[in-house]
């Protein structure tokens, strides 16, 4: 009897030890799969929360085949979407009235029954040419003239601005000043946006604060930020720009005045101190007279985060 209880014993024994230690395992895996789940769960909820950046300009926002762009550097050290508009040498009313916040009209123009391209020249509401999309050899993707949608798209061979139906059908004669309805960019409610313009073009009488504000409102937003010019010889609109836009306003040249190069990691050369001394940007920190580099644009990157992070933007 002694020997069948000693048997049962030895058998139940070991199975106990395996069922425990199964348990203990499965309940680690349980546990991990939990914390991996949690931690998941988190970091999709910080990412949903992080609200989307908007990059408007022109190729100090866009980048050039030299460089690596600003909106690229961001990507890389803020989890969420970066979306970028505009085009290479495009200014500020350009942006405006792509952004449909900027009125523009058309008078004693015949949009013919085909869908074929139509020179069109674009004017103010007192019948004014505007030359702003022209100059900035830019498109206005969509819009709507006289009920007949289309889009006007710059002729790089003859440098016209044409008109073209999206779909053939009856023909359309105007000869009363005509307002061009042009469709908005889809903007997200939730949103911040950095506005860097104004180096392909002069400020008028105060013309690009005024245009900047236009761009401002098409986003809906309090959360924005704006870029200072870095160019020589434009410290008066940039006083302008910090008096108009006051805590959204970014003076990144005073910044690549003062600290550029030692953030840089750059040894400054003797055409840098040239540069400094009549403050302008080193030159070890351009492509060209308006273009940065990719330090450059990595230093703006870095400005532009500091900046939204002590806004409460991020």
């Amino acid at each position: 009897m002694k020997n069948k209880k000693n048997s049962i014993f030895l058998i139940v024994v070991p199975i106990l030890c395996i069922l425990i230690v199964a348990l203990f395992a499965y309940d680690r895996y349980q546990t991990n799969q939990l914390a991996k789940k949690f931690k998941q769960d988190n970091q999709t909820s910080l990412e949903n929360k992080l609200p989307t950046i908007y990059c408007v300009g022109d190729s100090t926002t866009i980048g050039t085949s030299k460089n690596t762009s600003y909106p690229k550097y961001l990507e890389n050290s803020i989890n969420t979407t970066i979306t970028t508009f505009g085009d290479d040498s495009i200014n500020s009313l350009a942006l405006a009235i792509k952004f449909g916040v900027s009125e523009i009209y058309v008078n004693n123009f015949t949009i013919p029954a085909k869908s074929e391209e139509t020179t069109i020249t674009l004017l103010d509401k007192n019948g004014q040419a505007v030359n702003a999309i022209l100059t900035s050899k830019t498109n206005i993707d969509k819009c709507t003239i006289n009920n007949i949608e289309g889009s006007i798209n710059y002729d790089t061979a003859n440098n016209r601005l044409v008109f073209k139906r999206s779909k053939a059908g009856e023909s359309s004669k105007i000869n009363t000043l005509t307002k061009i309805e042009v469709t908005k960019p889809e903007i997200n409610k939730d949103n911040i946006l950095i506005l860097f313009t104004g180096s392909y073009e002069e400020s008028v009488q105060g013309s690009l604060a005024e245009y900047q504000k236009q761009i401002i409102s098409a986003f809906n937003t309090d959360k924005y930020i704006v870029v200072s010019l870095t160019q020589d010889d434009r410290d008066a609109t940039n006083n302008l720009l910090k008096t108009t836009h006051g805590d959204h306003y970014l003076d990144f040249k005073s910044y690549l005045l003062t600290s550029g190069l030692k953030d840089a990691g750059i040894t400054e050369t003797a055409q840098d101190k040239t540069n400094l001394a009549n403050k302008n940007t080193p030159s070890s920190l351009l492509d060209d007279k308006i273009n940065g580099n990719s330090k450059y644009n990595e230093l703006l990157a870095k400005q532009l985060t500091d900046k939204m992070t002590k806004l409460g933007y991020l």
